[in-house]
């Protein structure tokens, strides 16, 4: 198997992320939104893809557009040449996941030829014992964490999810908070949990997902108490696709959808405080 030639991807902090590009073509494009669109120096800008159990065995029984094939992962990581931070998201149902982020880093030496260091986990309250292992064998590598109010089908309160969310502090880089979907008619406590964390010094940067377009930068911007404070990472996904049959894996990227996100979210980052 011939040796991919390594690319410079450097670690980062506070980020504007698209996730979903499953093609080269893909990837390149999201770039030259990037190029000009983003208009501060303050983030860094970053492509997602996205990982499954099933993609990553090969056990899928439908396709699912926002997920490249597992074989492609390489190309696509390396079609960013550079120009873009890469992360990769995955996502299980199971406790144990250690040894699959093995498998994903290991493969075509994506960790080691520097295509990639930096992974999201798309888990309900990952163990923080399986986070731990995973630093010890990938040393570099940045570990997001999403937070969320449910735990195993029951609502958390915003003092016990910040609980379990601290028990990251030694294992993850990033936490994430994942903003709830607007028509399930949850509560959004996104800016409690962000409050609460940074009240408690904890966790810097701080990033949303989620129910994520070219507004939500400007409306959590205004939201948010202190009018200075830019020390968060957004990530679109769902919200930057064009989904005309109902289901979000027949969805496709929009680069106009792209391309307002991130130039509306530089804006709102660049604003002096009021």
């Amino acid at each position: 198997m011939s040796r991919l030639k390594p690319i410079s991807n450097p670690l980062f902090g506070h980020f504007i992320a698209v996730n979903g590009a499953t093609t080269a073509d893909e990837v390149k494009s999201v770039i030259s939104e990037f190029g000009l669109r983003l208009a501060i120096g303050t983030h860094s800008p970053v492509l997602g893809f996205l990982v499954s159990f099933s993609t990553l065995n090969g056990v899928s029984r439908f396709k699912d557009s926002r997920y490249p094939k597992f074989k492609d992962l390489p190309i696509l990581l390396e079609a960013a040449n550079g120009k873009a931070c890469t992360v990769i998201s995955y996502e299980t149902d199971f406790s144990k996941f250690h040894e699959d982020i093995k498998s994903i880093f290991t493969h075509q030496e994506i960790y080691e030829n520097g295509l990639c260091r930096a992974m999201k986990l798309n888990i309900t309250w990952p163990l923080p014992e399986e986070l731990r292992k995973i630093k010890e064998e990938f040393g570099e590598l940045k570990i997001m964490v999403k937070t969320s109010m449910e735990m195993r089908g029951r609502q958390l309160d915003v003092k016990e999810a910040i609980g379990r969310t601290l028990e990251y502090e030694k294992s993850a880089d990033y936490i994430i908070i994942d903003r709830p979907v607007s028509h399930n008619n949850a509560v959004d406590h996104s800016l409690e949990l962000y409050a609460e964390l940074r009240r408690q010094g904890c966790f810097s940067p701080v990033g949303f997902s989620g129910e994520i377009d070219s507004r939500s930068a400007a409306d959590l911007m205004k939201n948010l108490r202190n009018g200075s404070e830019r020390n968060i990472s957004i990530t679109a996904q769902d919200r930057v696709r064009d989904n005309t049959t109902g289901y979000l894996s027949e969805s496709t990227l929009n680069l106009e959808k792209v391309g307002c996100f991130i130039e509306s979210t530089s804006k709102a980052f660049s604003q002096k405080e009021p």
